[in-house]
């Protein structure tokens, strides 16, 4: 991860999303990844920005849709 982070800090310039200022082809091929405050901060900051940008929200599973998937998936109870 810490390459990536450096990528992230390197092309987004200190904006929101790897292209700067708008989602581009790389925001959503990184879209889920592992982050941690302590080795990916600014990632961390971008799945924050991502998952609320307007383009994203009709795509993002719910909490409760994610649950359920994941406890199917997993075949958890």
């Amino acid at each position: 991860m810490p390459s990536l982070e450096e990528a992230f800090q390197k092309s987004s310039k200190n904006r929101y999303f790897f292209g700067g200022e708008n989602i581009g082809f790389l925001d959503i091929a990184c879209g889920a990844v592992f982050l941690s405050e302590d080795t990916t901060p600014g990632m961390l900051q971008w799945a924050d920005k991502f998952g609320a940008h307007e383009a994203e929200k009709p795509y993002l599973p719910t909490v409760t849709e994610f649950l359920e998937f994941t406890k199917k998936k997993f075949n958890v109870q």
